[in-house]
């Protein structure tokens, strides 16, 4: 039976060294006066890098003030159709955990922790939140699915149960459709397919904000049109909002920013503004890297130090969360996924 996990090898590579002698410099000498001036312009030069390291000691220092301390990168994805919410954390360096978070009893489940990158906007969770499909990158990976795939595992896990090679990180995820969705995936290197999964994987379609729109987000009015967005849809500044539920479209989120619509550029890790909109009156969620409605209308919110929190849906966050969860305290724990995650 052909490996369900990624086999990484490291080659060596014989290095040699060669040694090169050392020319001598030729001595010169200087005259009394030309080394008196030569001791003059160093003074004055040694002085000038002084107080030029200072100055950007200084303004190293009052940036550093400036920006909060950061914390993992964290994602989340709300099953349409139970109480659960798969989280996806990245850091510390190049590790990756999956999550679960149950709603109804308010508890965190720590599962896999993986050593190389998820792509969370091209992930999915089935509606019943038993399935995590994934879009994954693990260099050095030695089976059949290569170093670039997407797969499907059972949260919060990801051992692949199923998995198909995508040759780079420049493709499409998979997302869970009704049956006989269109876009259908062709039979997997990895695995199979349960009989109930079978017709209700498709290839996702390049959007911003692709998880967010499958589950209820609505592009802004003011969102330039898809035509203008290229053909990866990176090329626009989108906009999303989604009401609360049954608030009556009088309280809403709102979501903005390249990294919130992507989750995969790095140099734009605090572009990701979100607002709460109540009675068409919008508010700034300062420290908020996500955040998404439960079925019952609480707001979950991720947090810029890598905390999830539960709050009341009708205001914005305070200090006191129904429930919260410190993910940049954990540190990485890899281990097998348990028996009942190896099968269907």
């Amino acid at each position: 039976m052909p490996s369900t996990e990624p086999v990484v090898t490291t080659k060596r590579t014989d290095v040699t060294k060669k040694k090169t002698a050392a020319k001598k410099k030729p001595v010169v000498k200087k005259t009394a006066a030309k080394r008196a001036t030569n001791t003059s312009v160093a003074k004055k030069t040694t002085t000038k890098k002084s107080t030029s390291k200072k100055s950007t000691i200084k303004r190293a220092a009052t940036k550093a003030a400036a920006v909060p301390p950061q914390g993992p990168r964290v994602f989340g994805i709300v099953a349409t159709g139970a109480p659960v919410v798969a989280i996806i954390r990245r850091g510390p360096s190049d590790w990756c955990q999956v999550a679960r978070l149950h709603l109804d009893t308010q508890s965190f489940e720590s599962g896999a922790w993986f050593r190389g990158r998820l792509f969370p906007q091209k992930c999915d969770l089935s509606p019943d939140g038993r399935w995590l499909a994934y879009s994954a990158e693990k260099i050095g990976a030695e089976w059949a699915a290569g170093e670039t795939y997407n797969a499907v595992s059972r949260l919060p896990w990801l051992h692949a149960l199923a998995a198909w090679e995508t040759g780079t990180t420049n493709t499409r995820g998979i997302h869970f459709v009704e049956r006989g969705g269109s876009f259908q995936l062709e039979h997997p290197v990895i695995g199979d397919l349960s009989p109930f999964l079978k017709g209700r994987l498709a290839l996702t379609e390049p959007l911003q904000f692709a998880v967010e729109q499958r589950r209820g987000w609505k592009e802004s009015p003011t969102s330039p049109p898809r035509s203008k967005g290229g053909p990866w849809d990176e090329k626009r500044a989108a906009s999303i909002e989604k009401a609360r539920p049954g608030s009556e479209n009088t309280i809403a989120l709102r979501a903005a920013g390249s990294f919130a619509a992507f989750r995969s550029l790095p140099t734009e890790q605090h572009e990701a503004d979100y607002e709460l909109v109540v009675d068409g009156k919008s508010t700034l969620l300062p420290g908020v890297q996500w955040a998404d409605w439960s079925p019952t209308g609480q707001l979950i919110v991720a947090t810029d130090l890598g905390a999830i929190e539960l709050h009341d849906g009708d205001r914005a966050p305070t200090d006191s969360p129904l429930f919260c969860v410190e993910l940049a305290k954990m540190k990485p724990y890899p281990a097998a996924a348990p028996p009942e995650a190896r099968r269907w």
